[in-house]
C-alpha cells in the first residue's frame, strides 16, 4: 500500500523541506523608514518582505539588475539583433551576387543621374 501512494504523490512540485518559510516577524516603522525601504526595494528590484528578510538575515542585499543595467542590456540585445540581419543581408548578397546586373543597375543610376542633371539645368 504504501508503494501505491507514494506513485500517486510523485508528481507535483517538490516538498520545500528546510527552506520553506514558517515563521512571521511584525515589525513597526516610520512613515520616512517606510519609504526608503520602498525606495531601496525598488533600487534592489526585489519585494519589500524580500528585501527586509534578506537585511535582517545577511545585512545586504544584492539587486538583480538596476534599471541602468537593464537599459544597457536591453541596447545590448537591439544592437545583436540589427547585427544579425546585417550579417544575414550580407550572406544573401555574397551568394546571390550577380555582377551583370549590377553593371546594369549602375548605367540605369547613372542615366537617372543625367536625367535629372538635364532637368536641373
Amino acid at each position: 500500500m504504501e508503494n501505491s501512494k507514494e506513485k500517486q504523490n510523485a508528481g507535483g512540485r517538490p516538498a520545500l523541506g528546510n527552506s520553506k518559510k514558517q515563521f512571521y516577524v511584525t515589525a513597526s516603522f516610520t512613515k520616512d523608514e517606510h519609504e526608503e525601504l520602498v525606495n531601496k526595494a525598488e533600487v534592489a528590484n526585489v519585494k519589500l518582505a524580500v528585501l527586509v528578510s534578506k537585511l535582517a538575515i545577511k545585512g545586504k542585499v544584492i539587486p538583480r539588475y538596476s534599471v541602468e543595467e537593464k537599459e544597457i542590456i536591453k541596447g545590448i540585445v537591439a544592437l545583436n539583433n540589427n547585427l544579425n540581419q546585417l550579417a544575414k543581408n550580407l550572406n544573401y548578397f555574397v551568394n546571390n551576387f550577380n555582377q551583370k546586373e549590377v553593371n546594369k543597375q549602375v548605367i540605369r543610376i547613372d542615366e537617372l543621374l543625367d536625367t535629372i542633371d538635364n532637368i536641373l539645368k
